[in-house]
């Protein structure tokens, strides 16, 4: 019998509470092609062995890239497409390993692979690794952004994308986000080429606004300032309204909310208790 298949036959005896890790042990004394069959069969035949192939496997690429190793992956996205949804995320859990450790082609190589699939889950794990290497591939994110319409394209798009890009499909970058610190942060990069289409902004989210005045150094004045004040001190991130008045040196607007502090925290208090019903 092969070591492998030992292993994959390997049962921890009855009574045993503790293998002291010897079934990463085990995976440590396998060449990289026992390693890499090891690997292939337990993420169907073994799942509790998976980790520690896994582990044995990283660990053998970060030494030596071997053909056994670009094998492996090729076998493993071939699998995909006949994979229900718990193989699935086996499968895309160990290929996001592997792409950790591999060289940079197969990495990419790995990434379009998820960015290519039609399962959310799966694209996710694509972005994920088009966001951590050292030049994004805009062109595979760009498809998958205009036949999945996913968040996570829109805001790889907002974070990397040149600035023309973001003017020109502002509207439908947009449409993706409903978070403050995400407008905000599309429209910190769009304000360096054209600071005009932030009024589109405050329509918006004024709070991101004066965030992005002082950010960008844009003077905000006291007039707009207090224009913002009523409304922005009803939402949970008053506090960074405040900050922004004070990085601006709006010191008569701050003490204007100085002196309304007390009415402001019970109209916030109010407002809580409706939302909860209490």
């Amino acid at each position: 019998m092969s070591r492998v298949n030992e292993v994959i036959a390997h049962e921890v005896p009855e009574g045993v509470f503790d293998t002291y890790g010897i079934e990463n042990a085990f995976c440590n004394c396998l060449n990289s092609e026992e390693a890499t069959e090891l690997l292939n069969r337990v993420v169907t035949e073994k799942p509790a062995y998976r980790n520690a192939a896994v582990k044995k496997v990283c660990s053998d690429i970060e030494k030596d890239f071997l053909g056994c190793h670009e094998q492996l992956v090729e076998d493993l996205t071939l699998r995909f497409e006949s994979a229900d949804h718990r193989l699935r995320q086996s499968l895309g859990t160990v290929l996001s390993r592997l792409s950790e450790v591999a060289p940079s082609f197969i990495e990419q190589k790995i990434e379009l692979f998820f960015l290519q699939s039609r399962y959310v889950g799966v694209r996710r794990r694509g972005y994920k690794i088009a966001a951590r290497r050292d030049k994004l591939d805009e062109q595979a994110v760009l498809k998958a952004w205009h036949e999945h319409s996913d968040y996570e394209a829109a805001w790889l798009i907002t974070k990397f994308f040149p600035v023309f890009f973001l003017i020109e499909n502002i509207k439908d970058i947009e449409q993706h986000f409903t978070e403050g610190w995400q407008f905000a942060r599309l429209y910190l990069r769009i304000a360096e080429v054209q600071p005009n289409l932030l009024p589109r902004l405050k329509d918006r989210d004024p709070i991101s606004y004066c965030y992005v005045l002082v950010k960008t150094g844009i003077e905000i004045s006291d007039d707009e300032a207090f224009d913002i004040m009523e409304s922005a001190s009803q939402d949970e991130r008053f506090g960074l309204f405040v900050w922004s008045l004070g990085k601006a040196g709006k010191w008569d607007v701050l003490k204007n909310i100085d002196s309304k502090l007390l009415e402001i925290q019970e109209r916030r208090a109010e407002q809580l208790m409706k939302q909860h019903g209490s």
